[in-house]
């Protein structure tokens, strides 16, 4: 990030050659990394397992790279590759435009390359502390996902452990490397 004026989310909004690309961590601009073939693969293969678990229980809506704010003034923005939203807290039709004003239950991030450590554990942060009650960290080079959880406890499984969704996802579990099959 750069030390330039700060913007907020409705101006980002308002910019069609930025909104998509870019996030925003307190009012600063943060252009996102073009995702690879292997994170788009890993992405589809977790929203078809998580997704399709979620409707055949009715839970909410799992959506990919829709835009949330989760701090104001000034503005977080983020857009998450997967996030779960329970059903008793999916917007209504009319309120799902633009980024929205709520906190997902779960936010599924696929690491890449570009990742570092240091904005990786800024964003959990984040996450955790505006009230999501779950993160999962995919990381295609190690097969594992890193199970962030609101205690501050975070806790790696590897391809041959089971992951499983908690209290956020009742009755939800997978063997990690089948998001990476």
């Amino acid at each position: 990030m750069s030390a330039t004026a700060t913007i907020t989310a409705a101006e980002l909004l308002r910019d069609p050659e930025r909104e998509g690309r870019f996030e925003l961590v307190r009012g600063e601009l943060l252009e996102r990394a073009v995702p690879n073939y292997g994170h788009g693969r890993i992405a589809v293969t977790t929203a078809f397992v998580v997704g399709g678990f979620v409707r055949q229980h009715g839970l909410g809506d799992l959506v990919s790279e829709c835009g949330f704010v989760f701090e104001r003034e000034p503005d977080t923005v983020f857009l998450p590759d997967l996030s779960f939203v329970g059903a008793d807290r999916v917007p209504p039709p009319d309120q799902r435009q633009g980024y929205l004003e709520l906190v997902p239950d779960l936010v599924i991030e696929i690491l890449s390359p570009s990742n570092t450590v240091l904005d990786t554990a800024e964003r959990v942060r984040i996450y955790l502390a505006t009230g999501v009650r779950l993160v999962w960290l995919l990381n295609d080079h190690q097969r594992s996902a890193t199970v962030h959880t609101p205690d501050h406890v975070a806790r790696t499984f590897f391809a041959d452990d089971v992951l499983d969704g908690g209290d956020v996802l009742p009755g939800f579990s997978v063997r990690v490397g089948e998001l990476f099959d």
